[in-house]
């Protein structure tokens, strides 16, 4: 689960779509029929949407389309299309690619592919909402990279292209990614009013799941912060039982927030009880990950009622897990000095919340760096 992750429609971005409009009543090369060129874009456009629909399932498979998209894009010809459109097909393919090597933990790549894409886009039409695009994804790797003044540059530039586009939707959902970026960069309180302000702007009817996440990853900020109850607020609120748009794994994982809440509270047989529902749901649902973390706060909960066998038993069986998934080389450090904690029998609560806790940044932003003294 990438508790902070802000959705990123594609309709927002695609170019393809005037592309297309306008091709027909356009100057084609004798060589290349409309119905060839209208091929090929179509061809650049199905890939990147498989693409980008793989991004949280099959992060391999989204970088081979995405690299056959780019493929594509480099057959196009200037003479049917005009070289400013062509350069901007070639942008947004490469933005596309860029983003699938971030995904993929290949940052050197990602760097080059977006420094092709900012190429093409000098050479295209200068469309702003590319543009953007191409900032949201470098903000990305920025962020990702924890070089975070060049990353909040970049969401500043995008925020206000979107601005000048009138486009108050698209400047909420990029302050909500700003907030991400400043939780990250380890500015709690600050995410939160990026928070607030973003989703006063979304339009929950255009993305009603970004705005669901939104409030989620609000009341986690809360939560860091100690406040359980303004945390709980936020969280019934965004759990209408009228919305239809709050799946089974958002309600469990709000359980799992309702947790942390009874935890913070003292209520610690609640939090007992959440922490064992949203364990057990999150394993059903194949989120071996999201459960061990799961797991891991309930331990901390069972050290607080007397239970250290119990305790024990709960965070090495997490251990088990994380040591069994793909987990970056920091995640794995943390994984590995809880196993040390609990086997030495020196494993605390705060050992526990503050594995717990990286491990949930980790997640999100896989440049993150375990301290253990903290």
């Amino acid at each position: 689960m990438r508790i902070f992750a802000a959705r990123e429609p594609m309709a927002e971005y695609a170019t393809m779509g005037s592309v297309l409009d306008e091709q027909a009543g356009g100057i084609v090369s004798a060589h290349v029929t409309p119905e060839e060129l209208a091929r090929g874009l179509a061809a650049v456009e199905a890939l990147l949407q498989r693409s980008w629909e793989l991004r949280q399932d099959d992060p391999r498979q989204m970088l081979h389309l995405a690299l056959l998209a780019t493929g594509e894009a480099g057959k196009l010809d200037h003479e049917a299309l005009g070289e400013s459109r062509v350069e901007d097909v070639r942008c947004r393919a490469a933005v596309e690619l860029g983003n699938a090597y971030r995904v993929s933990d290949r940052f050197q790549e990602a760097g080059e592919a977006l420094s092709e894409a900012a190429e093409h886009f000098r050479k295209g039409t200068g469309d702003h909402r590319l543009q953007a695009r191409l900032l949201d994804i470098q903000a990305s790797l920025y962020g990702d990279q924890r070089r975070f003044d060049l990353c909040f540059a970049a969401l500043d530039r995008m925020i206000g292209l979107y601005r000048e586009l009138g486009e108050s939707h698209l400047v909420g959902r990029a302050l909500i990614s700003k907030a991400v970026q400043t939780h990250h960069a380890g500015d709690a309180v600050k995410a939160i009013g990026l928070l607030h302000e973003g989703l006063e702007l979304i339009d929950p009817a255009v993305d009603p799941k970004l705005a669901v996440n939104a409030a989620h990853n609000l009341a986690w900020l809360m939560i860091d912060c100690g406040r359980y109850r303004e945390a709980r607020r936020i969280l019934w609120e965004s759990l209408r039982h009228d919305s239809k748009h709050v799946g089974h794994l958002d309600r469990l994982k709000a359980r799992w927030l309702e947790g942390r809440i009874n935890s913070g509270l003292g209520k610690l047989d609640l939090a007992e009880r959440d922490f064992r529902v949203a364990r057990e749901g999150l394993e059903s649902a194949g989120l071996a990950y999201t459960a061990a973390i799961a797991a891991l706060d309930l331990a901390e909960v069972e050290l607080r009622r007397k239970k250290p066998d119990e305790a024990e038993s709960l965070a090495l069986d997490a251990v088990r897990v994380f040591l069994s998934l793909e987990i970056s080389r920091e995640a794995h450090a943390a994984v590995l000095f809880l196993e040390e904690a609990a086997r030495r029998r020196k494993m605390t609560g705060n050992v526990l919340r503050h594995v717990a806790d990286f491990l949930r940044q980790a997640e999100g932003a896989q440049s993150a760096r375990f301290e253990p003294g903290q």
